[in-house]
């Protein structure tokens, strides 16, 4: 499968998830404070998508960074942290299409940079 079309499904993903109800996305950022626990939980779903993905991406044709656990876990976390602004702050919510592909390009700069 291209490499584009793997990261565009990731982002369509987070898209997804993120614009499921936005206003409660940005409550739980702003307003209810995390347990250690739940940062915890975070903190482990955040590794099981890493290692998933990095499973997927280690051995791609068409990644080439020098050090791809640590491409891949700046491009997860890029992708969480951009798609919950874009809806939980209401950024660029009218330029979905035109930010998505702009995260595509990025993304796909720091996978395949040598």
């Amino acid at each position: 499968m291209p490499l584009e079309e793997i990261v565009g499904s990731a982002i369509d993903a987070m898209i997804d998830l993120h614009s499921d109800e936005p206003e409660v996305h940005h409550r739980l950022a702003t307003e209810v404070p995390l347990s250690r626990y739940m940062r915890e939980r975070v903190r482990a779903l955040e590794a099981r998508v890493v290692g998933h993905v990095l499973l997927l991406l280690r051995h791609h044709p068409e990644v080439r960074a020098p050090r791809v656990e640590l491409a891949v876990l700046l491009c997860v976390q890029t992708i969480d942290a951009l798609t919950h602004r874009w809806f939980a702050q209401g950024e660029l919510v009218n330029d979905i299409p035109v930010a998505r592909q702009a995260l595509v390009r990025l993304v796909l700069g720091v996978l395949r940079t040598p």
